[in-house]
């Protein structure tokens, strides 16, 4: 094929990296994975790169333990790494290209974490505890079907958080990770998540009287609200933690109650 004829019908050229074993050694070498499946949920885990700093912390989260340094790598230096391949991809997305939509840009994030980092149960300490953590690695955010970043780490304990760009943006996703030596890596999702136990709620006739007057004034004859309407309606009822009704928390509110999934609730819910 002719350079011109190349240019003209291609766009990027990837280019697959070997090993250094697979370099210096006849003797075949292999990857140890792992791989995660997840989805992000807007007002849930859909909280956007970092730059929107009080929804990052929402994002799944997947910490990896890199336990030995790379074979080459110690014969070769003083302190050697670990070669960490990382690949994010989307699902779904190409039956959604028919319709018109495009890809999400999609990307992730790698950070040092600590023993401390870890142990944190409340989800105010992480939102704290994520901006202080040092970044390693990170991806450019890009509209594909999947982003790929190598990097090359000393042997410790890193946090993983792949996001798309924009925060409630919606899609499955894969998350597979790549390491010549052993690792172990795991989703920290138990302490991320809310705890509903011994939850109730409360039947309509008990409900203060002024709250559901409140209610029906923006819900209207269809009585029901969405997020922008939950949020009016906290906000006067209970207007002494009018700051603590953000968007996101009403939207997760309405994703609690709602078993229709139309992301609506109904006066019953409050």
């Amino acid at each position: 094929m002719d350079m011109e004829d190349f240019l003209r019908n291609f766009d990027d050229l990837q280019i697959c990296s070997l090993t250094p074993d697979l370099l210096d050694s006849d003797k075949a070498g292999s990857w140890n994975v792992n791989s995660f499946s997840g989805r992000w949920i807007s007002g849930y885990n859909a909280g956007g790169c970092s730059n929107h700093k009080d929804t990052f912390w929402t994002n799944p989260q997947f910490q990896i333990t890199l336990l030995e340094a790379d074979d080459y790598d110690k014969k070769k230096f003083l302190k050697p790494k670990c070669t960490l391949l990382v690949t994010l991809f989307q699902r779904g997305r190409r039956k959604d290209r028919r319709r018109g939509k495009d890809f999400l840009s999609i990307g992730f994030e790698v950070y040092e974490i600590s023993k401390e980092y870890r142990e944190l149960r409340r989800t105010a300490q992480r939102k704290l505890a994520l901006s202080d953590l040092t970044q390693v690695a990170r991806t450019e955010y890009a509209p594909r079907r999947g982003v790929t970043q190598r990097c090359r780490l000393p042997p410790g304990e890193y946090l993983i958080v792949p996001t798309t760009f924009n925060p409630t943006d919606e899609s499955e996703f894969i998350l597979q990770i790549f390491t010549e030596k052993q690792h172990a890596a795991t989703e920290i999702d138990n302490e991320i998540s809310a705890e509903l136990s011994g939850f109730q709620l409360v039947p309509g006739a008990e409900i203060d009287k002024n709250v559901e007057s409140i209610f029906l004034a923006v819900a209207g004859q269809e009585k029901q609200v969405d997020a922008v309407g939950l949020q009016k309606v906290l906000k006067t009822a209970f207007s002494q933690y009018a700051a603590g009704f953000r968007p996101e928390t009403c939207q997760q509110l309405i994703r609690l109650f709602d078993v229709s999934l139309e992301q609506r609730e109904g006066s019953h819910g409050l």
